[in-house]
């Protein structure tokens, strides 16, 4: 599996590389501490198959807007937001129309993190698209 982390802080980007490294089922990890490098990646045919994205980026936009975004070019492609700052976000997650395979708060609990990793394996593996709406009320979860 081929693994996009993004989030604007250098040092958890290392940590969290590290720890997926780990798994057997990860070839793959790049590190985007700069999103517009991400969605630059993207633009030139790079594919990944899970995006964990941070929801603070200190700027006027945040991890939302960008998987927003993001669902808007690659629909198919499953985000787990990650967070430090669960009461900010929590209420929020959810109204935008996004392929939301997870949510997990630093720091991150492995257990969690391997659980979301096999949902989304098992997703892509079954042919089963994770997807999330909210104005159109429509969920799939597994």
């Amino acid at each position: 599996m081929r693994i996009a982390v993004c989030d604007d802080d250098k040092n958890f980007l290392k940590e969290l590389e590290e720890k997926l490294y780990q798994y057997s089922c990860i070839s793959r990890v790049e590190s985007y501490s700069h999103i517009e490098t991400f969605f630059m990646d993207l633009d030139a045919g790079q594919h990944y198959d899970l995006v964990l994205m941070d929801l603070e980026w200190g700027e006027q936009r945040t991890g939302i807007s960008y998987v927003e975004q993001l669902y808007n070019t690659a629909p198919h492609l499953p985000v787990i937001y990650v967070t430090g700052f669960n009461d900010r976000f929590a209420q929020h997650i959810l109204l935008k129309e996004t392929n939301l395979a997870g949510y997990l708060t630093k720091p991150i609990d492995n257990q969690l993190l391997e659980k979301y990793l096999r949902k989304v394996m098992d997703s892509r593996d079954a042919g089963k698209i994770l997807h999330s709406s909210s104005k159109g009320v429509r969920f799939l979860w597994m």
